[in-house]
């Protein structure tokens, strides 16, 4: 059995490389970016003021004009 991971942070690069393989495939998302967005710099936010990861795309459908921009968080738990 393996050991759980309690440090959170240490989830996130993988995390992001499942969504941007395997969760961006199976939603038919072709994605523009996919960031790990929790560290965010020194910017003074409050307490669980941002994503752990966030994901952009712009899309186009066939019957509906303009594109459409759709942006994805995640918050990742261990």
């Amino acid at each position: 059995m393996e050991a759980a991971i309690t440090n959170e942070p240490a989830l996130y690069e993988p995390m992001r490389a499942v969504i941007e393989r395997d969760w961006a495939q199976e939603h038919r998302q072709d994605l523009l970016a996919d960031e790990i967005t929790a560290f965010g710099g020194s910017r003074p936010t409050g307490i669980w003021s941002r994503p752990d990861i966030t994901t952009v795309e712009v899309r186009t459908f066939e019957y509906v004009p303009g594109k459409h921009l759709d942006v994805n968080t995640f918050e990742i738990k261990s």
